[in-house]
């Protein structure tokens, strides 16, 4: 009885202590309360979806690649075997305001690197953040996205892309901080870009350094992208962009891509040109070929060429033909210790095949592929034990950007 009598006494000195007027919330109360009121200002996704007519508010969509492959590196097949290559889920949409928004994920297994994020995101989350359409010509996102490094190879969606140039793919592409977008007329779109230049610490990212590279603390990447159509029908697109970074003190990192397109209904085509000079080796192929005799230190002062080429052909309503070719060089600009300015590596990349699309207006596509690349090394290279190799792929996919909501 008197626990009980106690107990009574507790709760209403304790209703006391978190007694609010009829139109205040409890703010007393940790926002993790079992306790706390919800505020009401802020309209669910579901309930805006329900009360709107605008389609756009939610999109749910599923990106995938299954295949069937056997590869061959320098005559010897490995097992073929069935594959998941590609699964991500995305969220995405806007409203009748002028807010939009962004979420994409991989949900295949994805190795993560670090053991902790600079921008608290684990590297699988390939979106995440929300944006702001001021106008017909201004919009801004902020939030975790892809880096605007320009192009057509690497704007399109990872699901159509069976081989990457040597460049980007040994780059950071997804990053955290701010994008601004800019229509200065119509069909054409000025992007300026400040992101995170890395996703975990410096000694993640570059490894092992020489002990007089003294790290810049706001090393941002920095893009500013003209994309843009022109001609009658848009028969030509563009996607050039110029980066910056700033790496460590007197170490910056430069990388410039011109992308043209042409597109003329049935026949298309893209040519990507792309240069990258790195103080510090951040797509760190030199500091690969040198690491037995460098002890893994990564290498200074480097620069790498890459130039694309893609053609494909609608010969018919539901049938397409493709092919691709690149060439990419690898060249230390400075001679350092042991390792000697000069070129390093000659890479040729190339791919084709025809994909048939079943459904009219849809993604869905079965493709047979080809895949081969080249890597050829200079006398200098073959000085730290490279020798050349060939690589070879034939694959069977399925590709489809599901469309769930």
């Amino acid at each position: 009885m008197n626990k009980l009598l106690l107990s009574s006494l507790f709760l209403i000195g304790g209703t006391s202590v978190f007694a609010t007027g009829p139109d205040t919330t409890p703010s007393e109360i940790s926002p993790d309360s079992p306790y706390t009121v919800l505020e009401k200002e802020n309209a669910s996704l579901l309930s805006k979806l329900l009360k709107s007519n605008n389609n756009d508010a939610l999109n749910i969509r599923l990106h995938t690649k299954a295949s069937f492959s056997g590869a061959q590196t320098d005559g010897i097949w490995n097992d073929p075997g069935f594959r998941l290559d590609q699964l991500r889920i995305e969220l995405r949409g806007s409203f009748d305001n002028g807010i939009f928004y962004r979420f994409q994920q991989r949900l295949t297994n994805y190795p993560e690197p670090y053991s902790s994020y600079i921008d608290n995101l684990p590297m699988k989350i390939d979106y995440a953040g929300i944006g702001y359409r001021f106008n017909s010509k201004w919009k801004v996102f902020a939030g975790k996205m892809c880096t605007a490094y320009g192009g057509f190879e690497f704007d399109d969606n990872p699901i159509n892309v069976y081989q990457y140039n040597t460049v980007t793919e040994n780059m950071p592409a997804f990053l955290t901080g701010i994008d601004f977008a800019y229509n200065p007329v119509e069909k054409h779109e000025i992007r300026f870009q400040v992101l995170e230049s890395r996703n975990g610490s410096h000694e993640q990212l570059y490894g092992k350094v020489d002990p007089s590279v003294k790290f810049s603390k706001a090393d941002y990447v920095y893009t500013v992208n003209w994309n843009g159509k022109l001609g009658a029908n848009d028969i030509i697109s563009t996607r050039w962009s110029g980066s910056y970074i700033n790496q460590a003190k007197d170490k910056n990192f430069y990388l410039a891509c011109l992308g043209t397109a042409l597109n003329t209904g049935k026949f298309g085509a893209f040519l990507d040109l792309i240069y990258s000079k790195e103080g510090i080796d951040r797509s760190q192929i030199i500091s690969r070929i040198v690491a037995d005799d460098t002890e893994g230190t990564t290498q200074m002062n480097t620069s790498y060429t890459s130039a694309i080429l893609g053609l494909n052909y609608r010969f018919a309503d539901k049938w397409n033909l493709f092919a691709k070719g690149m060439y990419d060089t690898a060249n230390k600009d400075k001679t350092s210790g042991n390792v000697a300015k000069g070129k390093y590596s000659e890479t040729f990349s190339y791919s084709g095949g025809i994909e048939y699309y079943p459904f009219k207006n849809e993604s869905l596509h079965i493709n047979l592929a080809y895949i081969g690349r080249s890597h050829n090394f200079t006398s200098i290279a073959k000085q730290f034990g490279s020798k050349n190799y060939n690589e070879n792929k034939i694959e069977l996919s399925l590709i489809y950007a599901l469309n769930i909501w």
